[in-house]
């Protein structure tokens, strides 16, 4: 039930990492993760000004190359999932 993304990009500076929907709507179904759908933030930067849809606390990431990893928990807002055509 590992799910392994082998790539990602790491913005050390953000108040808060997110995900998209379809990503978290796969932590519930095989994780039987919590969502708290009252926690929801506005946000800006990168994205651009989005809101998010809710929220999930304490997700354990895994960080690392073979034996050497390292482990930390953060919360995901999550985002409506967009499809881009362009």
């Amino acid at each position: 039930y590992d799910l392994e993304i082998s790539h990602a990009l790491l913005d050390t500076g953000s108040d808060v990492s997110h995900i998209s929907e379809n990503i978290a709507n796969h932590f519930i179904k095989y994780f039987g993760l919590k969502i708290d759908r009252k926690k929801v933030y506005r946000l800006t930067g990168a994205v651009g000004e989005k809101q998010s849809i809710r929220s999930f606390s304490d997700i354990p990431v895994t960080i690392g190359v073979g034996n050497d990893t390292l482990i930390i928990s953060d919360e995901f807002s999550v985002l409506p999932t967009e499809k881009n055509n362009n």
